[in-house]
This record gives C-alpha cells, sequence and structure tokens, in this order.
C-alpha cells in the first residue's frame, strides 16, 4: 500500500469511489489523488491505474496502453517542474 494511501478509517473513498459525509455515502466517477512529486511513487501509482481500469471493465491492452502513457506523463511532470 503506499503510504500516502494509507487510512485508518475502513471506507477508502480512493478505492470503493464514494465519499462520506456525516451517515450519507455518495458515490462518484471521479478518483482524486495526491502523489509527493518523487519518482519512487511512480510504479505504484501505474499498478494501481492498471487494477482500477481493469475492474472497470477495461481490455487488458486498453489498461496497459493507459499505464504506460499515466506513467510517462508522471515522469515528464516530476523531471520537469
Amino acid at each position: 500500500m503506499l503510504p500516502f494511501l494509507e487510512n485508518d478509517d475502513k471506507r477508502d473513498p480512493l478505492i470503493r469511489n464514494t465519499s462520506y459525509v456525516g451517515d450519507q455515502v455518495e458515490t462518484t466517477d471521479r478518483i482524486r489523488l495526491q502523489i509527493p512529486s518523487m519518482t519512487i511513487y511512480l510504479q505504484s501509482i501505474r499498478d494501481l491505474l492498471y487494477r482500477l481500469c481493469l475492474q472497470h471493465g477495461c481490455s487488458l491492452s486498453v489498461a496497459f496502453d493507459l499505464k504506460l502513457i499515466t506513467g510517462e506523463a508522471l515522469t515528464n511532470i516530476i523531471k520537469h517542474s
């Protein structure tokens, strides 16, 4: 697990794609990640994206392509920011 994604609360909005407001649960079509600008986190983020794509019905080739281009984009952002 990524250290910045660890959550003592078992209702993890990242993985479950939900937000909790009081006792109400709201589903959303968005996932928001805040990650440190360090290349050591890239593999974990790429793997997370790949698993999420597969869980949501993407083909293996689409999931792989998204993993690849996301990794390249994040690498460029980190190196050039």
